[in-house]
């Protein structure tokens, strides 16, 4: 069976997930907007409004009630008018229209109103046009007539994607949807529902609420099941990922949450053979080794695994450097430290950087220890078969001996490494293939302050390039997240503003990408195209954020994830520029997006994407705290074959 896309299964999640943002109201002197997500406010309806005044008389002797005193009453008007034209629903309440177009109407009765805006985009309304939900399914998905159905009090909904179809369901009973079996077991338990099964039937439960619906999870034999928050995952013996999410909608009870809904959807997995065991990915920041048996025998959170010969690591983002926690075949951890650079030699033996005590180590294709090296002032990088490091205040390049390769500079504490900028390439397109080390010395101007430093191992030689200000635009990086394996070229309106890029551009990048956003040319894999341009313009810095350095871990993490960062995409951006945030006390940040990055340099990338998000962030060291007007931030929609780009600039 065909699976969806794991880009486009992000989207729903990253979009459609959580409890339901509402549609936007539109006045009668406004412009009518498409479906949107703010929900109008419930219609106190009544069948008829009676006005009576009543004079009452009281004597010492006797009570006398007089007539009814009629008095001039505006006629009844009603408190929530439809009206329809097409597939235009104008909606009037106390005096206030509003109005939802949609392109295409699914159903439409007495109970339920199903629309789509045609891009992808689903909602669904009761009788009164107040709002219940709303999720992004993709513009390829195709609605399944055949096998939705409405009720008076419920609806249930599917939409196919190749042979793979998504089911929703939402219920407005009172009641339960199902009684929940006496012999029914939790299988997952979680916030604020669970999960039970019974008679080959899976229940999703809202725990003293009463609440309870039929899941689409399919009876299989799972082989794992998981939470993160309120989603709920199972995993059947092909490594298969089942989902099932709630659907909450706000009770009239101010506060209060009531379950409403489910919906359940498949992803798919990376898994790769590691000895007698097979390592699972599920894309959701989770890890498994499984043996022969389907027995889960490992699980590493918020990590991605790489397979090392006969040793597996599991990479932790950590910043601001990546850390491994390394296993041997008998899922022995080789290091009681973390590891921070590792590079598999070319007779599988480890080379690995350690923070924790300044060395560097080499490990046997077992996993047992073969060396360590005496502590250093830092071990900045690991490279191939060489170690970069700081040594009694002189930035040296070593082989696996500890022998000099090459000398670069005098150490300062001004002086500091950017690993992300360094590697292993083609750097100029010069034919010199070799290491390279970008450096920045912040006690000159900032304009001046980067220095890439070269070592061509074939020839041993060593020098530099002066690079200025490290960037203009640093860092931007391309990720590539087709349907399905595709070659792809990217080019750029301006290529002679590029001052950095891997891999070697030449007169464009051609690669052939996965739909997990791996890259390749036919002699490495990349998970990015990376560059570096000069800047020619500077974009409105009038809105944007003023943070405070401590506060700028969680402000990237909020504001990314509003713009529709994945996990891994906010967490490589996280690692790269929040030390650069924290180097002042406040800084002013605005995001430019792009519209703008567009008109800068523009992106030309064949077969032409889907859907584009280019965002660079602008920082602005700053003395103090000050008043600026908060930028907007609109969340990108993942559809189909997705581009991503982030880099920035530091002023």
């Amino acid at each position: 069976m065909k699976l969806i896309p794991f880009i486009l299964i992000l989207a729903i999640l990253l979009t459609g997930c959580g409890r339901q943002a509402e549609p936007a109201l539109t006045e009668d002197n406004t412009t009518s907007a498409e479906v949107g997500t703010t929900e109008p406010a419930p219609a106190e309806t009544s069948a008829e409004i009676e006005t009576t005044a009543q004079t009452t008389a009281e004597t010492s002797a006797e009570t006398e009630t007089t007539e009814p005193e009629t008095a001039e009453t505006e006629p009844p008007q009603p408190d929530n008018e439809i009206i329809r034209d097409g597939n235009t629903f104008r909606v009037i309440r106390d005096g206030n229209a509003v109005e939802y177009r949609f392109k295409e109407i699914f159903h439409y009765d007495e109970n339920f109103l199903f629309a789509s805006d045609g891009y992808g985009r689903c909602s669904l309304f009761d009788s009164d046009m107040n709002f219940i939900f709303d999720f992004y399914i993709g513009s390829e998905a195709t609605y399944c007539e055949d096998t939705s159905h409405f009720e008076a009090d419920y609806c249930y909904f599917e939409f196919a994607l190749g042979d793979t179809r998504t089911s929703y369901r939402y219920s407005q009973k009172t009641a339960p949807i199902s009684i929940l079996p006496e012999q029914s077991e939790p299988v997952l338990e979680m916030d604020e529902c669970a999960i039970y099964y019974a008679d080959g039937t899976y229940y999703l439960m809202q725990p003293g609420a009463e609440q309870l619906l039929v899941t689409d999870l399919p009876d299989l034999d799972y082989i794992e099941a998981f939470n993160i928050d309120n989603f709920a995952f199972f995993m059947d013996p092909d490594y298969t990922v089942h989902f099932i999410y709630s659907i909450w909608r706000e009770s009239q009870t101010a506060g209060e949450w009531n379950l409403v809904g489910s919906r359940y959807l498949t992803i798919d997995t990376r898994h790769d053979s590691f000895g007698a065991y097979t390592a699972v990915d599920t894309q959701e920041g989770i890890c498994f080794l499984f043996n022969a048996q389907n027995e889960s025998c490992l699980r590493m959170d918020d990590s991605t695994y790489t397979i090392l010969g006969d040793l597996i690591g599991f990479s932790n983002y950590v910043m601001p450097i990546f850390n491994y926690t390394v296993y041997n075949s008998k899922l022995e951890p080789i290091s009681e430290e973390l590891l921070t650079f590792i590079s598999l030699l070319d007779d599988n033996r480890l080379l690995a950087a350690v923070t924790d005590t300044n060395t560097y180590r080499i490990y046997s294709p077992d996993g047992a220890l073969e060396f360590e090296s005496e502590p250093f002032d830092g071990v900045l990088f690991v490279i191939n078969d060489t170690i970069l490091v700081n040594d009694g205040g002189e930035l040296k390049l070593l082989d696996l001996n500890g022998e000099t390769l090459a000398v670069f500079c005098e150490w300062t504490q001004q002086m500091s490494f950017h690993w992300m900028l360094s590697g292993y390439f083609d750097k100029r397109g010069d034919n010199k293939d070799g290491y390279y080390f970008v450096c920045e010395d912040s006690s000159k101007n900032y304009e001046e302050a980067g220095i890439e430093y070269y070592y061509i191992p074939e020839t041993g030689e060593t020098g530099y390039y002066e690079i200025g200000e490290i960037g203009g635009y640093a860092k931007p990086v391309l990720y590539l997240y087709p349907t399905e394996e595709t070659e792809v070229t990217v080019t750029f309106e301006h290529p002679e503003r590029l001052t950095t890029v891997y891999p070697a551009y030449d007169s464009g990048w051609t690669v052939t990408a996965q739909p997990d956003g791996t890259l390749s040319d036919g002699r490495r894999e990349y998970y990015a195209l990376y560059w570096e341009e000069r800047a020619v313009s500077m974009p409105d810095l009038s809105t944007g954020f003023c943070i405070a350095a401590e506060d700028a871990a969680r402000f990237l993490e909020d504001k990314l994830d509003a713009l529709g960062f994945t996990q891994r995409e906010a967490n490589e951006f996280i690692m790269y520029w929040l030390p650069i945030l924290e180097q002042s006390e406040y800084n002013l940040v605005h995001f430019e997006l792009t519209e703008s990055r567009e008109a800068a340099n523009a992106l030309h990338i064949s077969p032409a994407p889907d859907s584009l998000l280019r965002v660079a962030i602008h920082i602005v060291p700053l003395s103090g705290p000050i008043e600026i007007a908060e930028q907007p931030l609109p969340r990108f929609e993942r559809v189909g074959f997705a581009a991503v780009e982030w880099g920035g600039r530091r002023y």
